[in-house]
């Protein structure tokens, strides 16, 4: 990516209560599952990722999924790269919730930032309780698609089934972001060096009253002289300064 050897990428987590948040998280960073439930309020983590050459220090931001927790959940948001909403699989208030609450507040905090629909817990579909009575992948991609999100995955904590291709994706939607905007960036700098352009803040007072000039590329005005100063003429900028 034009050099670049490492990055940051920062990844929030959000959800419902138990839909396996944390789980997922612990999955990924030390490949164990958790025997109990525990509610979090705030945790972070970070390990450390390769992709395409570069070294990626991705930073993962574990959520509170209660209302109680409404008012300072939005601290965790600040800078975030991308967003993984996750739902449970057997759980469809979960589900529900992605476009009752949870979409709103991601988008009200970081409106352009990718958003990531996760199914959790689809170990659920095959055993137990549940089975049969699961949310359908067809029903999660439905929703992802309505809140207009930029990915839909699934995965089982418990089985360690898809667990690091949710991550893998998440990177691999900010780091192909970020090379698109690097390549937009050098795009707007080569067109700038190539077509160099004049500015005209103000021209001097003549006796016809003011005069101006519109913006030139190759051949300014006759009376917009270079070596004036920019006060009382003009101001010919540097063709990067334009971009």
């Amino acid at each position: 990516m034009n050099g670049v050897t490492e990055m940051s990428v920062k990844c929030v987590i959000v959800g419902d209560c138990a839909v396996g948040k944390t789980a997922l998280l612990v999955r990924f960073t030390s490949e164990t599952f958790p025997d109990t439930y525990k509610p979090t309020v705030f945790e972070n983590t970070g390990v450390e990722v390769y992709m395409d050459g570069v070294q990626i220090s991705l930073g993962l931001w574990d959520t509170a999924g209660n209302d109680n927790f409404k008012q300072i959940r939005p601290r965790s948001y600040h800078q975030a790269d991308v967003v993984l909403i996750c739902y449970s699989v057997a759980n469809p208030n979960s589900l529900a919730s992605i476009q009752r609450k949870w979409i709103a507040e991601v988008r009200e905090n970081l409106p352009k930032v990718p958003v990531l629909v996760v199914a959790t817990q689809t170990d659920l579909r095959e055993v137990g309780v549940h089975r049969g009575s699961c949310i359908s992948p067809t029903e999660g991609k439905r929703v992802a698609h309505e809140v207009q999100a930029k990915g839909y995955l699934e995965c089982s904590s418990l089985s360690n089934r898809g667990v690091q291709q949710v991550f893998e994706y998440a990177v691999r939607t900010v780091f192909n972001q970020a090379k698109k905007q690097a390549r937009r960036r050098m795009f707007s700098i080569n067109q700038c060096k190539k077509e160099p352009g004049y500015i005209l803040y103000k021209v001097a007072q003549q006796e016809g009253g003011q005069r101006t000039a519109k913006k030139g590329r190759k051949n300014p005005p006759d009376y917009l002289h270079r070596s004036m100063e920019p006060a009382h003429m003009g101001l010919q900028l540097n063709p990067e300064t334009l971009c």
